[in-house]
Parts: structure tokens; C-alpha cells; sequence
């Protein structure tokens, strides 16, 4: 088919309507400079699409759903002429095109068409004589009852259950591609059409009523007649419009064929139709794909939606006219007298309907397919609920079929509930050592399969929320290909799988044909005409960037493109920046590197940079919270190039092709043909926080900066969720090529890491691909899942563990209830623990409290060589957090300034004062030129004004004072200056300071103590210059401050206010 496509002439592009257009991908706008725009009506190009796009689906087929199809014909070969006179089969050697779909019958559109069920057969032959349907049971000759078999010509092949849910699982189409694949090779597919006549006169004396659609007419009694072939010779240019609107009714028969009693094809010769009238429309059969090939005159059925061939001009709507002669001919022949009375009927189930199924049951004996059919029907049957009542005939004839399913589905579901009453998989842990693997972690009470109240599914159902596949192995003949089929799926989407074991099974033996396939570790090939398109799609917008640049994310390592995504910047020389999420993944040395971009929390740099690129190639996107600022990142969409595993978004628009090969043919592409860019240097420091002030105490600031050069090549990060996750992006790599990092859990909480870290830790040291194992979280995770350490320690990892010790959840606390007691944590002795779990280990416990001691110990030989687990006990401030690169300090200002109106409450008795956690403030109402203090009810005007959503708040400045100030402490007061106080440690207490610097103003609630202190000041002209208000907001949260509160709030309402807010503090 893809021969024939580029064989074409090529097409010119047109409207609907036929009238030339352009570009398709052009469109009518009213164009806003800067880019946007509004779109005209009378685009009509652009109409047209989008309201033909909400009406491409028509209503899937209720049963039949699934489906192939394709076009050949039928050939007679033997003489039926005494059986019916239809035209089509009045001579051997006569051919009639037909149009045949194969399906599936209960299953939908888009299930796999290998799973168990009943095949239907929708066969349209085009004759001279009118459309013939076969899709039914029983049809008629010239009074002679018959059937219709096709048998193929191609052999009988099965699968297994296994085999079908395997393939299933790799290609939900694999039926419909094998016939489409074996057309175009020309091995066409056939069919030898056979026939089974009876006579009334038998039909009426027959044991069996020949209508019943359970039973067959045994070929003994009623030989098969050959009498032609259908083959299969041309396939579908489109399959929307030759198979799934291919219509089929019984109802649609030739001269020579009638319809029996059979009630099954009564039903269906009304059901069939109306369906199609349904899903295509009235005029469904003036589709091309269902138009008979002989002359259609039926004037009483016109007009109706989609009527489009000529609607019979100017004939009259019924026949019979004078105006409009016409012939008769190809009358039906009576064949049934009927004589009786309408009644209701019911089909009971009798002895007589177990003979059939009895010499089935013996036929596959011969073939040895008893078990199978045992095996599948008691495995669906043992997943019913309990009520069902297994009280069927003969069940303790073991030779009876029937009682051998209810007995081995007895069987099963009593293994069942054994399996799951057990508290752990004994059976299993037995086979692990035999096989030559070895288990890890805790693998005993962790296997339990309930929780003790008879829901044996539980962590099963469970587990599906968090998976990509799941299954639970009651067949052992099924197991091979389950587990297969679930890893392929791991391996697929790269997602966690769940695999129930039932205890039972364990001990079975299983076929090892499935080890002699490996698991699909790789993806399918892109298709490579829309790859080729997508690539140069790329190209042409990195050809005509000026600024472009490259951001590493998270799902870049997750999907190990790493070495990829290094070498996508040697060979462009972009300049490139790391999310907090792919931190670790690519080495930070190469000279392009621009620091660590995460929206609003960037450094200004870095935001502006990124920001205002012309091209941005984003390779494993993670629009996470924490991974974007809190969602403040701004790069226009129109730039953006975004990589994921299963498609490229350019621009916004998606297309369906995988990152790993369109990354290697862009590679491919810049070998041949280089990019035209220059590399530009770096003009800012990456890490601007790599020299923070030493204090008399440990703060995370310090600790962030110092831990980057202790990394080294060979080391392996797990960064817990929380502080460490915020803190560790700010570490620098720049002095090395290969450590792994991992700072952000998907799948996870807070805790994981600590768990996590076994498994990883342990395939590094046997892998040998990692030299230091290093774990770095805080006291609260680690009390979640501290047992790990014991893993850690029984199989010798040797972890460095840098834990965070700030007595409780600090980044909750910076959110919300700095002292509420859900962020607080019991007190431990950590230098305990590992004696606690291991104390035949060797093992050390380092208590770290300043800078000197951190400095000490992260040049320390011996700690850095790691030869034994270590505890490094960091003890830090409650409230003090990360203060780079993830939490600036204008994302402390935007905290603060929001914050605190809203969830302020006033306090009683007055009607300026408030109080917000465990301090106090007054409202102000302050400008530039009146220094009055505001009335009780402007208070609350202004108060009920701050209080309104977030975005209606205009501002908050800050009086900050501290716990322990520095010399330098700040104060913005607003209006025309800002204004900076000096102080030394003896003064406490702060006071409103005037915009001339006279700091004698006359608080009615505090003597100011400062009244001599000297004043820093800046105009702030107007119109606002934002830059200014920003260096003094940079400088004010830069102070040497670790433990500050507010103690005063001034709110001031203006434009100056409103530029920081929306600008600077929220991005």
C-alpha cells in the first residue's frame, strides 16, 4: 500500500468545496504585535476543519466492533443449479466481487482482536442481482433448508490462552495485521464454501429443531457439498470507508434465497439495518463501499441526510404512477404455509441438549484439547463471587465434561482461598535460592496476600492505580507468558508492574519456551515518514534561532538518555539548563552550562535567559510543583520543542513519535549538517550562592555549597522529598562528570527515598557502577522507613547517609503551622540506629552543628573513602530552609507578602491589631506624603481590602526584625525612598523611620530605639523602575539572618506594589 501511495500523481489541495488553497496551516486573524490574535469567521478553511474534526466518530458498532476487512471475490466451483436459482451461482467458473469484515463479537473498538471469542463473518457479494449478505445461520434455496461453511484453505491454527494474552498485550491488532501483511505479499487467503441441504419434509422430522442456533447438523447425516471459494485479494485503501462503513444485513437477499424461521435471523434481519441507520445514516446503502453493482431504482426511500446520488430527479416519491413506468420482476417464492396462534415461548434447557456437547467433548480428546478447555473455562469460572452455586448435572461423573470443569474450578477456588488465608509466600522464597537469584529486602511478612477480611484481591486492586500492568498467575500453563507480558509492559512504558503469586502455583511446573525470547527492552521504530518530518521540523526552527537553548529534565534519565541529551549539546553548543528533577542525569562541566532553571525560584540570569529564548529544546519535560517553582516557569509555548518518551510536542502541536529515535536522527542530522549557531560564553556564575557566610552555626545554605565539592565521579545521590529535594539542586557539579543523582520521587512520599535506596544501592554494588552510595534526607522522613538501614547494613553497601536534623517538618512548617504539632517529630538518638540494626557492622555516627565541623569532616580521608556506613547527623535551625537555586528569596518574599493577609485574625478589642501564628502586627494604611495613623474603621477597610483572593492583593512591605540581627537589617517604607537601618545586637524593637530618614517619628505603641542609627537610602523614582525595587527586595532577604519574624506589616496599595507582585514575587 505504501508502493501505491507514493506511486500517485500528486494531489493539489483544496477546500472542501474544491476552490485552491495556499497553506493549509494558515489562518485569518486580526494579528496582535508580539504575537496573538483573534480569528475571523470567515476563515473558512479553519471552519471547516474544526467542525469536521468533533464529527470524525461515528457511533462503534454495539457487538462486532473489532474488526479486519478486505476486499476480493467468490468463484463457484461446483454446480448447485438444483439447489437455487440465484444468478451468481448459475455456472461453474463465475466470479462476484464481495467486501468481507471479520470480527470479533463482543469486545470493543479498540480491544485485542486475539482474545477468546466467537468470530462473526460479514460477507457482501456484489451480484447482478443485488447485494447478498451472508451473516447469518440459515438461508434457503428453492425450498431446501441449507448452510453455509466456509473452511480455510490456510490449515486450522490456535492459540493458547498464554499465546492470546501475550500478543495481546505486544499487538492489540496482530490478527488484522497479519491479513493486511499477507495480501500485500500476495499470499492471499482462501476459503472453500461447502453446503448442507435438508428437505422440509426432514427438517420437520429431525430429532432437533434446525433452527436452534446451539446445535449442528451433523455431517454424517447431512454431508458437506462444495460449491465455491472465497478469496481475499485486495486491501482496503482506507479503512474507514471500505470496512467500517461496510454495512451487512441478513435481510439483504437475491432471487433464490429466503429467510427461515429461524428466530435468531428474524431478529436480525430488522437489528442489522436499523444499526446501520444508526451509525451511517438512512442512506447508508449509497456508500460506495455498500452500492450494489446492478441498477438501484427504489423511489420510496429518498430525501434523508447524505443523500447523494441524484435522489431519483424529478420521479414520483411512489410507484404505481402513470408519469414513470417501470418493470417488475424477482418476486419472493412462497415456501411456508402458517397456520397457528401468536403465544410466548421460552428455550428450556433438556437432556437432550448435552449429546452435542457430549461428542464434542470426545472429538477433542482425540486431539488432546480437553485440558485446555478445562483449564480456560474453570479459570474464568473460579474468579466468580462466592454465591454462585456450582449444582450442575452429573458433577460427580468424572468422565462427564461438565463435572470435570465444576471440579477443577472447585479445585481452584479452594487453592485460592487457601493461597491467600497464608500470611506469606513460603512456597515461593523456597524456589528463589534453587534458581540461582537471591532475594533482597525483608521478603517474608512483606509477601503477605490479605489483611483479614476475606478480600483476597485487595493489594491487587490497589496496585492498579500506580501500574501499567498487573496480573495475578492462577494458571501455571499461563504464567510464562504473564509475566512476560507484564515486564514487556514495564519495560515499555517504564512504570512499575504488579505480579500476584498464588501459593499453589509456586510449586508447579511451567513450559520455558517463553526464555528462549528476550523481553522487548527496546521500542518500536517511529514511523519513519512523520519522524523525517518531525526531525526537519526541528532543524528548520533551531536553523533560525538566535538565542536558542537546551533544559535537561527529569524524564530524560528515566528514560537512560543521558548520554543522548550530552551529546545533543557538544554538537549544538547551546547553552543548557538542569531542572531540579534532572539533577545528576548530565554532567555540569561542559562550558555551555547555565545553572539550574526552575521558574520564578531561578536566579535572574538564568530566568531571563530561558525566558526570553527563541528555541528551547526540552528533553523529558516534568511539570511537577517542586520541578517548576510552583508552576511559575514562563517560557512561551511557541518555542518550545518538547521531548517525552512517546511523542515531540513542537510548538504545542503533538506528534506521536517516540524521543529516543527522533533525538538520534537529530543527532544524525547536525553530523551531516551543523548548526549555524556560535557558542556564546556563560556571563553569570551558575551557583551565586557557592560562598555563603560562615556563622557561628550550621545553616542550609552552608551545608548545600559545601556538599557540591564534596560529590566525587562514581557516586550515586537519593535526595529525600522535602528540604533535601529543595537544597540539593544548589550543589554544584561542575568538578565532576558521573555522579547519579536522584533528588525527586514519582511514584513515592515522603520516606521512600530511605527504601528506594536499598534496591539502588545494592544492584550499584553488584553492577559495580556505583563507588559511594549517598543518602541524604531528614529526620522526619527517615522515621517512616528506617528499617531499611537493616538491609543496608546486612548486605554491605556502605551508605553515607546525610541526615537532616531540624527538629520536625521544615518545608510543611514554611507552608503552613510553623508550630502546629502535625510537623513535629519524637525525639530519637540517631547515633543509635545503626548499632540498633546492625551491630556487627562496623559503623560510625558524626555529629556536624557548624561550618567548621562540616568542613572538617567532608575533607576528612577516611569519611571519604566510605569503606563502612556512616550517619552524618546535620543539625540546622527549625525554620531555616534551602536558599538556592529552588527557594530564592523572592519565593520568600512572595510567601510572606501572600501569606500572611489572608490568614491573618484580628485580634479582639481592637481594631488595627492582628496576629498570624506567634507574633503580632498592626495595618497601616501608608503613602508617601501621610504618616496619620488610620481610624479603626479605615483599619478594617483596608484589612477587608488585603483579605480579598490572591490575586486582588496589591502589596505588603516587610518591617522584618530578627531573633539575633545582624549589623545590617533592611526596612522598605514605601512611596518615594527605601530606606535600609543599621543596628547592632543590643537594640531590639523597630519602629516606622520616615522617608527623610528622621528616625524620631513618634510610634504610639514603641519607643524607637534607633533613633541615631544611620539610614541607607534609594530613590525610587517614578514611574517605577522595577530594577530598583527588586535590588532593594534581593538585598533586604540577603541580609545575614537565619531566625527572623515579621513584626510589623506595612500595606501600601499602588502601582510600585503591583509591579513587584505580579513582576517578581509570583512570577
Amino acid at each position: 500500500m505504501g508502493s501505491q501511495l507514493h506511486s500517485l500523481t500528486a494531489p493539489k489541495y483544496t477546500l472542501a468545496e474544491g476552490a485552491p488553497q495556499l497553506n493549509p496551516a494558515s489562518s485569518y486573524s486580526i494579528n496582535k504585535p508580539g504575537g496573538g490574535g483573534l480569528l475571523l469567521l470567515q476563515d473558512t478553511q479553519l471552519i471547516e476543519t474544526l467542525a469536521h474534526f468533533s464529527r470524525e466518530r461515528i457511533p462503534e458498532r454495539v457487538v462486532h466492533a473489532k474488526a479486519a476487512g478486505a476486499f476480493g471475490h467468490f468463484e463457484v466451483t461446483h454446480d448447485i443449479s438444483d439447489l437455487t436459482s440465484a444468478a451468481f451461482l448459475s455456472k461453474v467458473g463465475k466470479r462476484t466481487p464481495v467486501v468481507v469484515r471479520i470480527s470479533t463479537v463482543g469486545p470493543e473498538k479498540g480491544s485485542a482482536d486475539t482474545v477468546r471469542d466467537v468470530r462473526g463473518w460479514g460477507i457482501k457479494l456484489f451480484t447482478e442481482e443485488g447485494n447478498l449478505d451472508w451473516v447469518f445461520n440459515n438461508i434457503n434455496g428453492s425450498f431446501h433448508y441449507i448452510k453455509i461453511h466456509l473452511k480455510t484453505n490456510q490449515g486450522i491454527k490456535n492459540f493458547t490462552e498464554a499465546e492470546a494474552t501475550k500478543i495481546a498485550g505486544e499487538n492489540p491488532d496482530h490478527n488484522v495485521q497479519d491479513l493486511f501483511e499477507a495480501i500485500e505479499r500476495k499470499d492471499f487467503p482462501s476459503w472453500t464454501v461447502y453446503v448442507q441441504v435438508m428437505t422440509p419434509d426432514e427438517a420437520e422430522k429431525y430429532r432437533w429443531n434446525i433452527f436452534d442456533m446451539t446445535k449442528i447438523w451433523p455431517h454424517k447425516d447431512y454431508p458437506l457439498r462444495p460449491f465455491g471459494r472465497l478469496t481475499l485479494d485486495q486491501n482496503p485503501q482506507n479503512y474507514f470507508s471500505d470496512i467500517e462503513q461496510a454495512a451487512f444485513s441478513p435481510s439483504n437477499m437475491v432471487p433464490g434465497f429466503e429467510p427461515s424461521a429461524d428466530p435468531m435471523l428474524q431478529a436480525r434481519m430488522f437489528a442489522y439495518p436499523d444499526a446501520a441507520r444508526y451509525r451511517l445514516g438512512v442512506n447508508y446503502q449509497q456508500l460506495p463501499t455498500n452500492l450494489p453493482v446492478c441498477p438501484v431504482y427504489s423511489p420510496m426511500q429518498r430525501d434523508g441526510k447524505a443523500n447523494f446520488r441524484g435522489n431519483y430527479g424529478p420521479d414520483p416519491n411512489y410507484v404505481g404512477s402513470t408519469l414513470r413506468n417501470m418493470s417488475y420482476d424477482g418476486g419472493r417464492y412462497s415456501h411456508d404455509k402458517w397456520v397457528g396462534e401468536a403465544a410466548s415461548y421460552s428455550s428450556e434447557v433438556v437432556d437432550d441438549d448435552f449429546v452435542q456437547a457430549k461428542d464434542l467433548w470426545e472429538l477433542m480428546g482425540k486431539d488432546g484439547q480437553q485440558e485446555s478447555l478445562v483449564g480456560n473455562v474453570a479459570r474464568h469460572l473460579s474468579s466468580a463471587i462466592p454465591q454462585i452455586d456450582y449444582n450442575l448435572r452429573d458433577a460427580d461423573d468424572a468422565a462427564n465434561p461438565t463435572s470435570r470443569i465444576v471440579l477443577v474450578t472447585r479445585t481452584t477456588l479452594t487453592n485460592h482461598i487457601k493461597e491467600n488465608v497464608v500470611d506469606y509466600e513460603l512456597a515461593l522464597l523456597d524456589m528463589v535460592p534453587e534458581a540461582g537469584m537471591t532475594w533482597r529486602g525483608n521478603p517474608n511478612e512483606l509477601n503477605a496476600g490479605e489483611v483479614g477480611d476475606g478480600k483476597f484481591d485487595v493489594y491487587h486492586e490497589m496496585s492498579k492505580h500506580i501500574t501499567c500492568a498487573t496480573t495475578v498467575l492462577h494458571n501455571h500453563k499461563e504464567a510464562a507468558s504473564e509475566i512476560d507480558r507484564v515486564l514487556n509492559a514495564m519495560l515499555h512504558f517504564s512504570q512499575p508492574v504488579y505480579i500476584g503469586l498464588p501459593t499453589d502455583v509456586s510449586l508447579q511446573m511451567i513450559p520455558t519456551t517463553s526464555l528462549q525470547y528476550p523481553l522487548k527492552v527496546n521500542l518500536q521504530a517511529n514511523d519513519a515518514g512523520l519522524e523525517a518530518l518531525v526531525v526537519d521540523k526541528i532543524r528548520g526552527l533551531m536553523d533560525a534561532a538566535k538565542n536558542p537553548v537546551i533544559i535537561i529534565d527529569g524524564n530524560l534519565a528515566r528514560n537512560r538518555l543521558e548520554k543522548i541529551g550530552t551529546a545533543l549539546i557538544e554538537a549544538t553548543g547551546y547553552t543548557y539548563f538542569i531542572t531540579a528533577m534532572g539533577k545528576g542525569s548530565i554532567p555540569e562541566h561542559l562550558l555551555t552550562f547555565g545553572g539550574i532553571y526552575g521558574g520564578a525560584t531561578s536566579f535572574p540570569e538564568i530566568k531571563e535567559t530561558v525566558e526570553s529564548s527563541d528555541c528551547v529544546l526540552w528533553l523529558g519535560n516534568f511539570p511537577s510543583d517542586f520541578n517548576t517553582g510552583e508552576f511559575t516557569e514562563s517560557v512561551k509555548e511557541e518555542v518550545i520543542i518538547e521531548f517525552q518518551r512517546f511523542y515531540i510536542k513542537i510548538g504545542g502541536t503533538r506528534y506521536d513519535v517516540k524521543m529516543k529515535y527522533v533525538l538520534q536522527e537529530l543527532l544524525e542530522s547536525l553530523k551531516s549538517k551543523p548548526v549555524s549557531y556560535k557558542m556564546k560564553a556563560i556571563s553569570w556564575v551558575p551557583y551565586q550562592l557557592d560562598n555563603p557566610p560562615r556563622l557561628p552555626h550550621l545553616t542550609q545554605d552552608y551545608l548545600w555549597a559545601r556538599l557540591g565539592p564534596y560529590f566525587r565521579d562514581g557516586d550515586f545521590v537519593i535526595a529525600e522529598t522535602g528540604t533535601s529535594s529543595y537544597g540539593i539542586p544548589g550543589s554544584s557539579l561542575q568538578h565532576v562528570k558521573n555522579v547519579k543523582m536522584y533528588n525527586q520521587t514519582v511514584f513515592g512520599s515522603i520516606g521512600f527515598a530511605t527504601g528506594a535506596a536499598v534496591g539502588s544501592f545494592i544492584a550499584g554494588k553488584e553492577s559495580g557502577a556505583i563507588k559511594r552510595p549517598i543518602l541524604v534526607t531528614g529526620e522526619g522522613s527517615l522515621q517512616l522507613t528506617v528499617q531499611a538501614f537493616s538491609d543496608m547494613l546486612r548486605h554491605e553497601v556502605n551508605p553515607t547517609v546525610f541526615l537532616l536534623n531540624n527538629d520536625g517538618y521544615t518545608v510543611e512548617r514554611l507552608i503552613h503551622g510553623m508550630n502546629a504539632s502535625y510537623n513535629a517529630v519524637p525525639l530519637w538518638d540517631y547515633g543509635a540506629l545503626f548499632q540498633a540494626f546492625g551491630p556487627s557492622y562496623k559503623t560510625k555516627h558524626h555529629v556536624v552543628k557548624t561550618p567548621d565541623e562540616l568542613d572538617a569532616l567532608l575533607t576528612n580521608t577516611e569519611f571519604n573513602e566510605a569503606s563502612y556506613a556512616q550517619i552524618v547527623e546535620l543539625f540546622l535551625a527549625r525554620d531555616d530552609a534551602p536558599d538556592s537555586p529552588s527557594k530564592h528569596p523572592r519565593y520568600r518574599i512572595s510567601m510572606v507578602v501572600m501569606d500572611i493577609p489572608l490568614r491573618a485574625r484580628k485580634l479582639p478589642g481592637s481594631g488595627f491589631r492582628y496576629a498570624y501564628d506567634d507574633f503580632e502586627f498592626s495595618l497601616w494604611d501608608v503613602n508617601a506624603h501621610d504618616y496619620r495613623r488610620p481610624s479603626n474603621a479605615e483599619q478594617e477597610d483596608i484589612f477587608q481590602k488585603y483579605s480579598a483572593p490572591i490575586r486582588q492583593i496589591s502589596v505588603a512591605f516587610i518591617f522584618v526584625s530578627t531573633l539575633n540581627p545582624p549589623k545590617d537589617i533592611a526596612l522598605i517604607i514605601g512611596g518615594a525612598t527605601a530606606c535600609f537601618v543599621s543596628s547592632d545586637t543590643s537594640k531590639a524593637g523597630w519602629s516606622p523611620l520616615l522617608p527623610s530618614g528622621n528616625a524620631n517619628y513618634a510610634n504610639p505603641r514603641v519607643n524607637n530605639p534607633c533613633s541615631n542609627i544611620p539610614l541607607k537610602r534609594w530613590t525610587i523614582h517614578s514611574p517605577v523602575d522595577t530594577t530598583e525595587v527588586v535590588n532593594a527586595l534581593l538585598e533586604i532577604c540577603n541580609v545575614q539572618s537565619l531566625k527572623f519574624h515579621i513584626h510589623t506589616l506595612w500595606l501600601y496599595y499602588g502601582k510600585m506594589a503591583e509591579v513587584i507582585r505580579s513582576d517578581h514575587c509570583l512570577g
